[in-house]
């Protein structure tokens, strides 16, 4: 029996850990642009608030000084903490509802490095021109993009691959060999789908193709 190969549960941490990188890197680029803003203003003279002493120097009552005083500095508090924790963080969550926490990608090189440049259907070797990243359980029924439900596929075994909402369809229609894979043994090679070698050339994928397009 033909023993199909899914992508383990921990695929997801590593997934999580990569958002949390490349959103920890966000965040920081967004507080360093903060901290810029801050010291041009200080060198500006936007922040250039009197003291009470000053204030009461000046005449003013200290009751009518710290009135003065306190919510301008209250002010300039406010101010730096919005530039350096409520902004970087707008910034960083932005950035992950726009995909670019991991993008699809990079997610696509990482199937392609995990899976060996295999398909994980037919068993065919394919050049990265001919690799999709094939989902396990489809986006249309909830199936997500992390990496423990995608695995590399030849661009055939994608396009012809039937609507799975689990994960037992989806490596029930693996174990029958996937699309195409009995004809292009028989009319490419000329010897039964089971004797062929588990890895074939990426060439085969082409000849797929041609099987696929109808030619």
């Amino acid at each position: 029996m033909r023993r199909v190969w899914l992508p383990p549960e921990n695929n997801d941490e590593q997934h999580r850990q990569l958002d949390l990188f490349i959103w920890g890197d966000a965040l920081e680029a967004a507080k360093e642009a903060g901290k810029r803003k801050i010291f041009q203003a200080i060198s500006e003279g936007a922040f250039e608030i009197m003291s009470i002493t000053d204030l009461t120097k000046s005449g003013l009552p200290v009751i009518e000084a710290v009135r003065r005083h306190d919510p301008a500095i209250a002010k300039m508090q406010a101010w730096m903490k919005w530039l350096l924790e409520d902004e970087p963080y707008r910034h960083a969550a932005e950035a992950v509802l726009r995909g670019t926490a991991l993008s699809w990608d990079k997610t696509r090189q990482l199937i392609w490095q995990r899976d060996g440049g295999v398909c994980q259907v037919c068993g065919d070797a394919i050049d990265w021109q001919y690799y999709e990243c094939g989902h396990i359980i489809d986006r249309v029924v909830g199936g997500s993009d992390r990496l423990s439900n995608l695995v590399c596929m030849c661009i055939v075994c994608n396009r012809l691959k039937p609507l799975t909402e689990t994960r037992a369809e989806y490596i029930a229609w693996v174990m029958k060999g996937g699309p195409l894979k009995d004809i292009s043994a028989r009319i490419l090679t000329g010897i039964p789908s089971a004797s062929r070698p588990p890895r074939a050339s990426p060439v085969r994928v082409t000849d797929k193709l041609l099987l696929y397009n109808g030619f």
